[in-house]
């Protein structure tokens, strides 16, 4: 077999082996599990592209000395269909949920107030995000309320909502996207830090906690949240995998390069 059949059968293993890691490697998990088998499969195609200098006759010949070649391109339209059809989906999902919640909402400042009671706070839209809270958020103490209300403001500084979208073209789980839920949420608060106490995030925590307690992805995500602010949970930062991991990206790409140049010469 070519060294690329070997780097397509390590692509799918590492993307497999991302279910094991746990979410205090969340970085680690999204990198080596999600971002490098994409990397390493676009490198192969891209390669073999090169090679055929992007004529019909040269991926002919392309085809019939690398067997995996067909199966890269066919991977790779799939690719780029699903990825598509993903984003175009959430896009169109998102901005009808913007508009029938915004309709019935009314605008007092930068926030969209819903009339109900329970405890919403949220941000909708990509690139133009708006935060929406209800009544029953206004309705806290005012150390609270400033706090939600800072909350939802970084993730639209922060363009989270875009982010999460972009994320699709990792083609992640549903709990790679609660994760990374998760994950923007803890980066919030720690940035909340500096001005509110661990233990006030996590009382205001609390609260929504226990108003949506059959919501399991929130339950979870506040969990973990709340288990960060006490010092029980932490994201490990592991940067020499990481590094380790960047650094491997030109290796394989020539390896696939010069092992294909090679092939191309003895065949």
């Amino acid at each position: 077999m070519s060294v690329g059949v070997y780097l397509i059968i390590l692509a799918f293993a590492l993307r497999f082996a991302g279910r094991y890691l746990p979410f205090s490697m969340f970085r680690e998990r999204i990198l080596l599990t999600r971002l490098l088998p994409v990397v390493i499969l676009a490198i192969l195609l891209s390669v073999h592209l090169l090679h055929s200098h992007f004529t019909l006759a040269g991926m002919y010949v392309m085809a019939q000395m690398f067997p995996e070649f067909p199966f890269l391109l066919l991977l790779g339209a799939a690719y780029l269909l699903v990825v598509s059809y993903r984003i175009l989906r959430r896009t169109a999902l998102t901005y009808r949920f913007r508009r029938e919640l915004l309709s019935s909402a009314r605008k007092e400042g930068d926030l969209y107030v819903l009339p109900v009671e329970n405890l919403v706070a949220l941000n909708v839209g990509f690139f133009r995000p708006k935060v929406v809270v209800s009544e029953g958020v206004l309705a806290l103490p005012e150390r609270e309320r400033e706090m939600v209300l800072d909350h939802e403001r970084y993730h639209v500084r922060m363009r989270d909502n875009l982010r999460l979208l972009l994320f699709e073209i990792l083609l992640p789980t549903e709990r790679d996207r609660e994760d990374y839920r998760t994950y923007l949420e803890i980066r919030n608060d720690t940035r909340m830090l500096g001005r509110y106490a661990p233990l006030e995030i996590a009382r205001t925590l609390l609260k929504f906690s226990m108003a949506y307690p059959t919501a399991t992805g929130m339950a979870t995500s506040l969990k973990r949240r709340i288990g960060f602010l006490a010092g029980e949970e932490r994201l490990l930062d592991l940067k020499p995998i990481r590094v380790v991991a960047l650094l491997l990206l030109p290796l394989i790409w020539y390896m696939a390069y010069t092992s294909c140049y090679m092939d191309l010469c003895t065949k």
